[in-house]
């Protein structure tokens, strides 16, 4: 995909500023300053990053308020190398699903390796939220081997990703609180002038990443009608 585009796409450059300036189609101001001038914007920000960043004119307060109120969830991962089979010490399975502090642990098999991989999300992730990974490593490693002993001296913790500290996330996913459908519908999504919302926080159909393909083909279908 990234080889049939006639322009090499900017990698970290960080978006402060998105303005529709009418005929003259939309700009868009890159942290240092830099502007890039395009007749159409298609933004997939997180609405966690949104929020934070400046539209000229304003959003509509409807959209304005969604996009500031609708909630996130929290999630980190820690993943733990397997230097032994641990389920055939306590004969239970390779996986943990817990109502406590363990959270939800996967047998996790890839081409480099097998795993553990540990997803504290929900109630089980505030312990984390705010940690570094070294923290969570540690706190990650205590609370599976207090679920399951036979995984004491059998894994070795190795890498975290944290959602909730990612700055280009600050979160997992997108969800509706009480009431936000009803108010909101899906109004995040609605075209501001020259600018077309995706991600999956505007999907309708689908979650997580086949969701965001789903806003993808949405917005770009949008914008080839504008285009006749």
């Amino acid at each position: 995909m990234a080889a049939a585009v006639s322009r090499p796409p900017v990698l970290g450059a960080v978006v402060t500023g998105i303005e529709t300036r009418g005929a003259d189609g939309v700009v868009v101001q890159t942290r240092g300053g830099r502007l890039w001038r395009g007749r159409y914007a298609l933004c997939t920000m997180p609405l966690t990053v949104l929020r934070t960043t400046r539209i000229s004119p304003a959003l509509p307060p409807l959209q304005a308020e969604a996009v500031a109120k609708i909630p996130y969830g929290h999630g980190t991962s820690a993943f733990l190398r397997i230097r032994e089979p641990f389920w055939e010490v306590d004969g239970l399975g390779s996986s943990l699903w817990s109502d406590a502090a363990a959270g939800k642990a996967y047998d996790w098999s890839t081409p480099s390796g097998r795993y553990v991989w540990s997803f504290l999300s929900g109630v089980a992730n505030r312990p984390v939220r705010r940690l570094d990974d070294a923290a969570t490593l540690r706190y990650a490693t205590r609370v599976l081997t207090a679920a399951r002993p036979a995984m004491r001296g059998r894994v070795e913790p190795i890498g975290v990703m944290n959602w909730s500290r990612r700055p280009w996330s600050r979160g997992t996913f997108a969800y509706r609180a009480p009431g936000q459908i009803a108010r909101y519908g899906n109004v995040a999504a609605a075209p501001h002038g020259n600018v077309h919302f995706a991600g999956e926080h505007t999907a309708v159909l689908l979650q997580g990443m086949e969701g965001a393909m789903e806003s993808g083909e949405r917005a770009a279908m949008e914008i080839l009608a504008r285009e006749g």
